[in-house]
């Protein structure tokens, strides 16, 4: 049931302002509380969707997204 039903949001998962809020908010805090070096940082993104973590990422650094429904991970 799951899988289908994001299989069936993929396309507009990121347009949708609260997930974008969220992603946002998210990468805020993790930015505030640890250093990241673009040369050594290596980030897990579980449960990763679209992939969209990584679009508010502003540096280089290495981004292991992992997700079971496959179709959402860009």
């Amino acid at each position: 049931a799951n899988r289908a039903y994001f299989d069936a949001k993929a396309d507009t998962y990121d347009a949708n302002p609260t997930v974008h809020a969220i992603t946002a908010s998210i990468v805020r805090g993790l930015l505030k509380e640890y250093t990241f070096d673009g040369e050594q940082t290596c980030v897990l993104d579980f449960a990763c969707g679209t992939g969209a973590l990584r679009c508010f990422i502003s540096f280089d650094c290495l981004i292991i997204g992992v997700s079971m429904f496959t179709c959402l991970f860009i």
